[in-house]
């Protein structure tokens, strides 16, 4: 019905043979945490059965279900974008073909980005990894290292620092001292000019320091020649410090290394792939390579501590690189980036970046030169690769042209498999903080996936899309729809609450609703359906136009409370256990074959009540509980029911014999329902 297929989405019919992952996969998380030794003989076998009745196209198409919102507007947006640099692409090459200033300006572009380029090398090659540890401890090595890392702006300021410090203070000292000036004659002669003390002093230890000789400007005194003696020693240091280190730079070796500033992801030949870009622009030949890639992302143990996880990720090492090299990495599933994508990389809440570092054997420095370069969340693109740098002139000769180091152009993101298989806009996270007040009633709905990326129960299939699940949320979702009346919808993680959620119900329960106009949000599921029916006219007239059967019971047709707790029959005690089979009236503490027994029972009781009230025994048959088309209380019903069909169908739930053979029609019931509009939309 259209309903069933409004409120649950397409493909999510009951006849076709396919099960319901996302229920029996949030039922089994559940399970699986309350109940661990059901793991391995109950609960992975039962994912397993219900997994296998998807289609290959669908089971293998995980990953790309994992991205279908960004996916779909990414192709969208990717069509409108590239016909809009075709006609971007036609205009200017018109403009160029009349107008010769184009081609100069991007000549002095092509300058310009040049030399940011180097630029770009000089600040790799010299940037410092750690400035505030070494500066813990000031000792003769650290300033040696620093003359090695820094620019020569820096060596040249601190050899001018160096020499102006002595040569300050030794010439407030000297000017107490009585000085001999050899060119006192020829200054006075020439330029009428006496040099006072302050200036005498100045060229005395100047001379002393600098040159380590006395200079023109001799002592005449013991403690004159004790502060020259001083001084010389004092050149000494200084000239054998700044000469050792002027030459140990010039022969450190230094890398003119770029490295790109985005990392693309693209396909090629059907696989993904990481691609950043690295060029030596010296373009001599480099041995011997070696390039690591690593990814960061926070990690949290089973114990609750946190920390950065640091995977290195592989990729193929060239036997040299001269010009430009592209570092890619296949990912596949060995790839620590396989469960990943491209919301996983963008959202706020998640650490996660990359490292990659370079090192080669120079023949020129005969020596190793290394660089590395970071990359964060905002410089990664998908749906891009970097453009050819390789060009071929008239001549037939091959150059690499720089200027196109950054260039980028269009790439797919996926598959064409994967890209057919987004058929809709599923989302992978909560919806934002609904707003204040809206002119539409607001609907907090429940979401589950099908796979979370647990090794442990899903193997290596990454985390999936988040689709409807909570049977109580869909069974509002379906009176909505049967009766027309339209809802915006906010939707809410159930593995992951958002903290708006709280606002909304302090209880983090789902279903809550919000009527148009309203500022008060309403919780429980009979409490909603009933202020519904109340306020809004379409549903009150759907309530009122299909009548419920006066002899049905809505509590005596749940079932799946009774499906729940045949889950959990074969586990040890527990609370929730001893809860729902003392709801049912079963014993908890008799041995588990005749609580099973019990159970099923009571499961074939209740389908035996749906039987009878669709028809069978010899009654009139009937499509839906309230006739000819669904009332109601078939909305409320439904979901529960279907929840209650996928737990026994999958084996999670033993119903002691195959669903369709114990209650046909009921069978029929949820095939009919889950082919219309309303079930999908919910």
């Amino acid at each position: 019905r259209d309903s069933w297929t409004k409120a649950f989405g397409p493909g999510r019919e009951v006849g076709t043979g396919v099960l319901d992952v996302v229920s029996i996969r949030t039922v089994s998380n559940k399970y699986a945490k309350m109940c661990p030794e059901l793991i391995d003989p109950i609960i992975i076998p039962a994912l397993a059965k219900s997994r296998a009745t998807l289609s290959p196209a669908s089971l293998n198409s995980v990953g790309a279900q994992a991205m279908k919102s960004v996916a779909l507007k990414a192709l969208k947006s990717g069509v409108a974008r590239q016909e809009g640099e075709n006609i971007w692409q036609r205009a200017a090459k018109n403009v160029s073909n009349v107008n010769f200033v184009s081609d100069f300006s991007r000549e002095l572009q092509r300058k310009a980005y040049l030399k940011d380029l180097f630029k770009r090398a000089e600040g790799v090659s010299s940037r410092p990894a750690s400035k505030a540890s070494r500066m813990m401890r000031f000792t003769p090595s650290t300033l040696y290292f620093l003359i090695l890392e820094k620019d020569w702006w820096f060596c040249i300021l601190l050899a001018a620092l160096v020499y102006s410090i002595p040569i300050g203070v030794l010439s407030l000292i000297c000017l107490a001292l009585e000085l001999e000036n050899d060119t006192a004659e020829a200054e006075l002669s020439l330029h009428d000019y006496i040099p006072p003390q302050i200036i005498l002093s100045f060229r005395f230890c100047s001379a002393n320091i600098i040159s380590m000789g006395y200079g023109t400007v001799l002592p005449t005194s013991n403690w004159g020649y004790f502060i020259a003696t001083i001084s010389q020693l004092l050149g000494i240091l200084t000239n054998v410090f700044l000469f050792a280190a002027v030459l140990a730079k010039f022969q450190s070796p230094r890398a003119d290394i770029v490295f790109s500033k985005q990392v693309c992801f693209f396909t090629r030949d059907g696989v993904r792939h990481l691609c950043l870009r690295v060029c030596n622009l010296r373009c001599h030949t480099l041995y011997n390579p070696s390039i690591t890639l690593y990814l960061l992302t926070d990690h949290e143990t089973a114990e609750g501590e946190t920390f950065v996880k640091i995977e290195e990720l592989a990729l193929q090492m060239p036997g040299s690189i001269s010009g430009v090299y592209n570092i890619t990495h296949r990912i596949d599933e060995a790839s620590p980036l396989f469960k990943f994508n491209e919301e996983h990389f963008l959202k706020k809440d998640t650490v996660m970046a990359l490292q990659c570092i370079f090192s080669a054997l120079d023949p020129v420095y005969q020596a190793e030169v290394c660089s590395k370069a970071s990359y964060g969340k905002s410089q990664l693109l998908f749906g891009k690769r970097f453009a050819d740098m390789m060009k071929v002139s008239k001549t037939g000769k091959a150059s690499i042209d720089f200027s196109s180091f950054e260039e980028l152009i269009d790439a797919p993101l996926y598959t064409a498999d994967e890209a057919n298989f987004i058929l809709n806009d599923d989302p992978m996270y909560s919806s934002p903080a609904p707003s204040k007040v809206s002119h539409k009633i607001c609907l907090v709905t429940g979401y589950g996936r099908s796979s979370f990326g647990d090794t442990r129960l899903d193997g290596d299939l990454p985390m999936s899309e988040l689709r409807s699940e909570c049977a109580f949320t869909l069974s509002v979702a379906m009176i909505l729809c049967e009766a027309g009346e339209e809802y915006i919808e906010y939707v809410v993680d159930m593995g992951d609450k958002p903290e708006w959620h709280k606002d909304v119900n302090p209880k983090l329960e789902t279903p809550a609703c919000r009527l148009a106009g309203s500022e008060e949000w309403l919780g429980g599921t009979d409490h909603i359906i009933d202020t519904l029916i109340e306020t809004s006219s379409r549903v009150g007239a759907f309530n009122s136009s299909v009548a419920p059967p006066a002899d049905i019971d809505k509590d005596s047709y749940e079932a799946h409370m009774v499906a729940f707790a045949l889950c959990l029959v074969h586990s040890s005690p527990n609370n929730i256990r001893s809860f729902l089979l003392n709801k049912l009236g079963v014993d908890p503490d008799v041995d588990m074959s005749r609580s099973k027994a019990a159970l099923q029972a009571k499961a074939l009781e209740i389908l035996g009540r749906w039987e009878t009230a669709l028809g069978a025994g010899g009654g009139v048959q009937r499509p839906f509980l309230c006739g000819d088309r669904p009332g109601l209380l078939d909305c409320r019903l439904v979901t529960k029911l279907n929840l209650a069909y996928q737990l026994l169908e999958s084996g999670l739930a033993n119903l002691g014999a195959p669903f369709a053979e114990v209650a046909p029609l009921t069978f029929s019931y949820l095939d009919r329902f889950s082919r219309r509009d309303s079930w999908t939309k919910a």
